[in-house]
C-alpha cells in the first residue's frame, strides 16, 4: 500500500451512512413541485407500460413523430421512440419561464431575458 492511501473497512465507513434518516423537504419547496396529479401513479404502473411514457413525450416538440415507442429487440440495448427527431437541447429551455425558443429552418434559437 502506498503512503497516499489508507486502508479503511467498510464497518468504518459505513458509520458515516445516514440512510436511514428522512429528510422532509420544506413546504415550499413540495408547493412548487411539479407532480402534484396523484393519478400518475395509476396511469405509470407497469400494466401501462411503454405506452404511458408517451404522455411525456407529447410534451417536447418533435420534427418528426416517432414510430415506435419501445424496440425492446435487442435487450439489454432498448431503444426509445425510435424514428423520431427531436431537438432535446432546444425544448427544455423553450419551456423556460422568460425563454423564447424560435424554431427556424431545423435550427432552434433560444432568448432568455433577466429583469434587472
Amino acid at each position: 500500500m502506498s503512503q497516499n492511501t489508507a486502508e479503511v473497512s467498510e464497518a468504518e465507513i459505513a458509520v458515516h451512512w445516514q440512510e436511514e434518516n428522512y429528510v422532509n423537504p420544506p413546504e415550499r419547496f413540495v408547493a412548487q413541485a411539479n407532480l402534484t396529479d396523484k393519478t400518475v401513479f395509476d396511469r405509470f404502473s407497469l400494466d401501462n407500460v411503454p405506452d404511458c411514457f408517451k404522455e411525456y413525450a407529447n410534451l417536447l416538440h418533435w420534427y418528426r413523430p416517432w414510430d415506435i415507442t419501445l424496440d425492446a429487440s435487442n435487450p439489454p440495448f432498448w431503444r426509445w421512440f425510435v424514428g423520431g427527431r427531436i431537438n432535446a437541447s432546444c425544448d427544455p429551455a423553450g419551456h423556460l419561464p422568460g425563454a423564447l425558443c424560435a424554431r427556424e429552418r431545423g435550427r432552434c434559437i433560444v432568448a432568455r431575458w433577466l429583469r434587472s
